[in-house]
């Protein structure tokens, strides 16, 4: 027997909106009382029951980054939350309206169930997307899409913000999947706390760990930026972060942290890209305060073409807000536009650098072809390709 049950609660309501922002439509709520839970599981338009991951209390065993949940940093710290994640390859996922059906059963067999019905809107989201006033805005999911934690917009001051504490790993899509884009905004830390006070994310999916978990752990991104309450500021990559045993999940990170000097409550403004090139991504960001110059120099820049040839790198991703732990954080006067081919500079060193680092796998996949390897030395020596180390941290601009 099913019961309705009011304690099954969503995070935006019982009549939500969607668009394509990413792979998966994603859902999240918790339940609201205690209860001893065997299993969960969710159904959508009547179909087939799908296993749903509910978080528990922290556990003995040992995860990934420290953690004592399987879920890693998606529900960490959240007991009774869930996270429906809805693949919008789904043949039963329908344009316009669809049910969902969230089944919680307890230690005694019995079953508690909660709806929620929502639109489905498969287009993308086009660029440019400019977000700088808000006054019309009646639910966050009319700008974006709520990947993890929660998020809200405050219509009179036109920002998006947290709630506090917000969480670890909140994550609020703004745009579709595009190759090469840059986003600008201002922001305010109104509290220095947490474990990073933003900044934004080019995120690209979360990625399996096992079949049968019912949530998605690994972490893809194009280029996370990160800030932390001191100041220092780092930029990330990674195709299946915070996942166990999976010899195909890679995440690199800037050497450095250079460090910015930031104060509570105060209007910083942000200029954060990330691009792709002959199979290379690349992404960078600075910040500074508002209503003052824009530096020259690029804070932190990060390039994936150090990442084995084997492994699987991403070309698309999707603009989004991104913070972690305790305090509040909002954005406001966003604007995110693509990059067009013709405004990369490809005499810049960063691509030549990545042309080489190309060259190296194939001299060192030519070991046995002793022919080909020496061709290819010679190619580099004789000044087709310019050896040059990596520079980490400032570059020279790559837009003209």
């Amino acid at each position: 027997m099913i019961t309705e049950d009011p304690s099954i609660q969503f995070a935006y309501g019982h009549h939500q909106v969607f668009r394509f922002r990413h792979e998966d439509i994603n859902v999240i709520g918790w339940v609201g009382r205690e209860l001893v839970i065997a299993s969960a599981a969710w159904t959508l338009n009547g179909g087939p029951e799908v296993n749903l991951y509910i978080e528990p209390a922290p556990t003995d065993t040992k995860y990934p980054w420290n953690t004592r949940t399987p879920s890693v940093h998606r529900l960490r710290n959240r007991r009774g939350w869930f996270n429906v994640e809805i693949p919008i390859t789904s043949p039963i996922l329908r344009p316009g309206k669809n049910e969902l059906a969230v089944r919680v059963t307890d230690s005694t067999g019995h079953t508690i169930q909660g709806h929620v019905d929502f639109d489905w809107d498969p287009a993308p989201v086009s660029l440019p997307l400019i977000l700088d006033d808000l006054t019309s805005i009646e639910s966050p999911q009319e700008i974006g899409q709520a990947v993890n934690g929660v998020f809200y917009v405050d219509r009179e001051r036109h920002i998006i913000h947290t709630p506090s504490p917000a969480g670890p790993d909140v994550l609020f899509l703004l745009g579709s999947p595009n190759a090469s884009q840059e986003a600008t905004y201002n922001v305010r830390f109104c509290t220095l706390e947490g474990e990073f006070v933003g900044l934004s994310d080019f995120f690209v999916r979360h990625e399996l760990q096992d079949e049968g978990l019912g949530i998605k752990p690994g972490y893809s991104t194009n280029g996370l930026a990160t800030l932390t309450p001191k100041g220092l500021a780092r930029l990330w990559m990674a195709t299946g972060d915070c996942l166990m045993s999976k010899d195909w999940a890679w995440v690199i990170r800037t050497e450095r942290e250079p460090e910015v000097s930031i104060q509570a409550d105060t209007l910083y403004s942000v200029r954060h890209q990330s691009f792709s090139h002959d199979g290379f991504t690349h992404a960078r960001f600075r910040i500074w305060n508002s209503g003052t110059p824009e530096p020259i120099a690029w804070l932190c820049h990060l390039s994936n073409d150090n990442v084995d040839a084997d492994k699987p790198r991403n070309q698309r991703a999707s603009f989004g807000l991104f913070r972690y732990g305790t305090g509040r954080t909002e954005w406001s006067n966003i604007l995110v536009r693509e990059i067009k081919r013709s405004e990369i500079n490809l005499a810049d060193p960063v691509f030549r650098w990545a042309k080489l680092q190309r060259l190296l796998r194939q001299i060192r996949g030519a070991v046995k072809r002793p022919r080909g390897s020496v061709a290819l030395l010679s190619r580099w020596l004789i000044g087709e390709v310019n050896p040059r180390p990596r520079i980490m941290g400032h570059r020279p601009s790559l837009l003209s």
